[in-house]
């Protein structure tokens, strides 16, 4: 296995069938490399072996089952000495040729067990049936199901062209000259299409600003690159079925549609999420109006710049206050033209809704408008904590943040400021 231990499941000679393990079992338990096997038990094995109708399979299934209580010592996840479902489950008749182990030796060529991707994709391969059967639920997915859709092999080229598009651009934004550029194969310039223009990535927000609101007021809202994400990730012939998949999660609500269930999500359930994962020390940060919720805009912080603020009230908030307008005017004109007394109570709690998201917004566009002027510069070696609370006000605040308790956590910058 890779020059980790010798070879269990196959032989290195070509001209012989039986694994390394079995021949060479003398000179393993010699050695004492293996918990449990000294000569002298495998001599007592090898004479219960002989009373066995199979002695070398007899023999074999211990031998294997020795090597499992080594590989404990290093991979105690996978082979947990203190647990005897190995023995339970071992299947038998190992050494026959239809066995599961002559077909793992002849179905996989010799150069892909070179490859520790290989127990990757064997996992996969073992859990294909009931990922599809997660997948394909006609009702809700129980949270015990979920792992199996969704805990799947990354292969090496993806985690490496995951960091070198996310962590290797930031480095690049920040050092320009540097030549690290030449040694990430799989980065891709904003835009950029592989030869023959068959892959065709998401290029980056040219901002680090992504808005959140309760309708589609923007093209690159959060839903909507979300959205777009699913079908340049997978495919756009699955892109429904995985709509569906996820807002079957996350738990729908009577008549409610898959985009309006990842809508509500990211609108009223994200940035707990992450401030619990991250410990209350989020790097996303929500910019966001207030309990009416009239506009949001996710903020990533290590792409923060002294303009952001200014970016999001001109690009965002101030547009917005003009579709407001838009809103609350065909809102009107529909109450007006409405005669059934259902329709008109929705005419009229939308009206509301909007008039009060409006006053919200004209609140926070001249609290936004005085700290854009400031250009607030931020360290990063000052802390999530103290950084977060220069935009009080601004910010999410909720019961799994409060301002109060970061204030304290960043008492050590402020008394340096003093």
């Amino acid at each position: 296995m890779n020059g980790y231990i010798g070879r269990v499941l196959s032989s290195s000679d070509s001209n012989l069938v039986d694994p390394d393990l079995l021949r060479d079992a003398s000179s393993i338990a010699e050695m004492g490399d293996s918990p449990g096997l000294d000569l002298d038990t495998l001599n007592e094995w090898r004479s219960f072996a002989n009373h066995d109708p199979n002695p070398d399979e007899f023999l074999y299934h211990r031998l294997l089952l020795a090597q499992c209580k080594a590989l404990a010592e290093g991979i105690p996840a996978l082979f947990d000495p203190r647990q005897n479902y190995q023995a339970l489950f071992l299947p038998g008749n190992l050494l026959n040729q239809d066995s599961i182990v002559r077909r793992l030796v002849k179905e996989i060529p010799e150069e892909d067990w070179q490859n520790i991707e290989v127990v990757g994709w064997l996992y996969q391969f073992y859990i294909s049936e009931r990922k599809d059967e997660v997948i394909g639920a006609k009702s809700k997915v129980a949270a015990a199901d979920i792992p199996a859709a969704t805990q799947l092999f990354t292969p090496h080229w993806i985690v490496q062209y995951m960091v070198e598009n996310s962590l290797g651009r930031l480095w690049l934004e920040s050092h320009p000259e540097s030549r690290l550029r030449e040694y990430m194969p799989y980065f891709l310039e904003a835009g950029e299409k592989r030869q023959g223009g068959e892959f065709s990535p998401l290029p980056p927000a040219p901002q680090p600003i992504i808005p959140i609101t309760d309708q589609a007021y923007f093209d690159n809202d959060i839903v909507t690159r979300f959205i777009e994400f699913l079908r340049v990730a997978y495919s756009p012939e699955t892109l429904t079925e995985n709509l569906n998949f996820i807002a079957n999660a996350l738990t729908l609500k009577n008549g409610e549609s898959a985009q309006e269930r990842i809508r509500r999500y990211f609108l009223q359930e994200f940035i707990s999420d992450h401030i619990q994962t991250y410990k209350k020390r989020p790097i996303y940060w929500l910019f966001t109006s207030g309990k009416k919720r009239a506009f949001g805009a996710l903020l990533y912080l290590h792409r923060y710049s002294e303009d952001a603020l200014a970016r999001i009230r001109t690009d965002y908030v101030l547009e917005l206050q003009v579709k407001l307008d838009g809103e609350i005017a065909r809102a009107q004109q529909q109450l007006d033209n409405t005669t059934y007394s259902a329709a008109k109570k929705a005419a009229t709690n939308r009206l509301k809704e909007l008039q009060a998201q409006q006053l919200e917004l004209r609140n926070y566009q001249a609290k936004l408008q005085t700290q854009a002027d400031a250009r607030i510069n931020l360290d990063l070696d000052d802390g999530v904590a103290y950084n977060y609370t220069r935009f009080k006000g601004l910010v999410y605040e909720g019961a799994d943040l409060k301002i109060a308790h970061l204030e304290k956590a960043a008492q050590w910058k402020r008394e340096l400021l003093k």
